[in-house]
């Protein structure tokens, strides 16, 4: 029932009452219209009392349709192309022919010698929602570039974006492979920003773990016990991930492979040596690399496992944090520090051993 109902409930009485009612008790008829003013007047305090009441209610709503708290609309945020940091803003640069791309790192106690001058290039898109996310509608899209500029393309509204560079001094790294990671010397800030090739290729787990320097800048976190009846935490078995990597990585030559190596079982999408496969995706139908014969012999008849170790931490170098190092019954850890995205082989043994140590 909204006011209107309200009203008329209230003021729809038939006169012919009132006066009856007004005889009987030897009222004047001129006091009819006082009364129904008062008559009214209840009826109007009557409604805005429902109307305060009915609000409360309706801000008390939630999106499940139940009482809770008041609903808050969603904040829509902006964030101004200029004023990200340096890194986002030029967030590409090549360099011996690899491309590299920006971190939340810094190595200004490790800067080694200058390697020339350089363009960074990024996109420049206005301003940008600061919690957007994959758009499915025009209408979203817009939200997420509320103050970009709008062409027309192919009758659909896109923003645009304007490609900028700057040139800057790019350096080494101490001790760390320049076709892993680089540094970079903006001229408007004193920090040295890490700039790291995701594509980076090594053969073995100590190529990575030089060409990364994984020990020096990797701290650990937590590590977590998988068993048949859960998991559990036992981080006090070792104090530093030096300790623990040391004992996980004991062979002098473990092999190193990365994702478009692996067959299926393993997470990849190559079968054997000497294919070329199709694969079905998103953006249709693409070609497998193919995996060498040396891969495809050494990975026949083994089998990646059940996770039975995770290993939580902290990469410093390209500010990747809470980083997971899975190992596998089967012999097997991953890990993608350094968005690199490598698994190694350190044979079942080695892992069951490690398993005894955290019991």
């Amino acid at each position: 029932m909204n006011e209107l109902d309200l009203f008329a409930a209230f003021t729809d009485v038939d006169d012919r009452f009132v006066l009856e009612a007004m005889e009987l008790e030897e009222r004047a008829p001129k006091r009819l219209v006082i009364l129904r003013a008062a008559v009214a007047a209840a009826a109007i305090l009557l409604i805005a009392v429902a109307g305060i009441v009915t609000g409360g209610l309706l801000k008390k709503e939630t999106s499940t349709g139940k009482s809770g708290e008041p609903v808050k609309e969603k904040a829509i945020t902006t964030i101004r192309w200029t004023d990200l940091p340096n890194y986002e803003k030029y967030s590409e640069l090549v360099y011996d022919g690899n491309r590299y791309f920006g971190s939340a790192g810094t190595c200004n106690e490790a800067v080694g010698r200058c390697l020339g001058n350089y363009a960074v290039i990024g996109l420049d898109y206005g301003e940008k929602s600061a919690d957007s996310d994959v758009k499915s509608s025009e209408k979203e899209k817009k939200e997420e570039f509320p103050a970009g500029t709008w062409n027309t393309v192919e009758n659909r509204e896109v923003p645009t974006e304007v490609l900028r560079e700057i040139k800057v001094d790019v350096y080494e790294i101490v001790d760390v492979d320049p076709s892993f990671a680089i540094a970079v010397k903006f001229p408007d800030e004193d920090r040295y920003c890490v700039y790291g090739n995701n594509l980076f290729e090594v053969q073995t787990y100590s190529e990575f773990a030089e060409g990364t320097q994984l020990l020096k800048y990797t701290d650990l976190r937590e590590i977590r016990l998988y068993t048949e009846n859960g998991s559990k935490v036992v981080s006090e078995k070792y104090d530093t991930i030096q300790e623990l990597l040391s004992d996980l990585f004991v062979s002098d030559k473990i092999p190193a492979f990365a994702p478009w190596e692996l067959p299926t079982e393993f997470g990849g999408d190559a079968y054997k040596s000497g294919d070329m496969i199709q694969a079905d995706s998103n953006f249709g139908t693409t070609t497998v690399p193919i995996v060498s014969a040396e891969v495809a012999e050494f990975l026949q008849d083994k089998e990646l496992g059940k996770p039975c170790v995770e290993l939580s931490v902290d990469y410093r170098l390209l500010g990747q944090q809470n980083v997971v190092i899975m190992v596998y019954n089967g012999g097997f850890v991953t890990t993608n520090i350094g968005w690199t995205g490598r698994t190694f082989y350190v044979g079942p043994e080695c892992v069951e051993t490690i398993i005894q140590k955290m019991k």
